[in-house]
């Protein structure tokens, strides 16, 4: 009729510590956020100077500008480089230091990703939650 089912408890020890599993939850907790953080910075970032190049080189009406920009800055690998020739010639960075501004935080993502999918020790769980096919209780 009633069905008793039995916890299992950690010593007193073992509370103290946590588990390597739930290390591994944290590091993966902590990198996707760190990940979105840093791909919605480097997005903002890519889509003013694809707006700001594009309307200083080719005279496109700000509009116009701000539209191409939505929709090609936040793409990873093209929006960098466009990105890079819009804050030299948008907002007149110098080559050099437009492409520190967006690969200092290209590079970090990059890294992120490449971990999650290449390493042994549950990045499966990561690469689901870039992916957005994981979902946590």
């Amino acid at each position: 009729m009633f069905t008793v089912r039995s916890l299992s408890l950690r010593s007193s020890h073992d509370l103290a510590s946590a588990s390597t599993a739930e290390d591994a939850g944290r590091s993966h907790f902590f990198l996707v956020r760190l990940f979105w953080i840093l791909y919605l910075v480097l997005s903002a970032l890519q889509i003013f100077a694809v707006a700001g190049g594009l309307h200083r080189t080719v005279n496109a009406p700000l509009w116009l500008a701000a539209l191409v920009a939505l929709v090609i800055g936040p793409w990873p690998i093209i929006g960098t480089g466009l990105g890079i020739a819009g804050a030299h010639y948008g907002w007149g960075l110098a080559w050099s230091a437009a492409a520190v501004l967006f690969l200092s935080l290209a590079i970090p993502i990059a890294a992120i990703v490449l971990w999650a999918r290449f390493s042994s020790n549950g990045s499966l769980a990561l690469h689901k939650q870039f992916v957005g096919l994981h979902r946590t209780p």
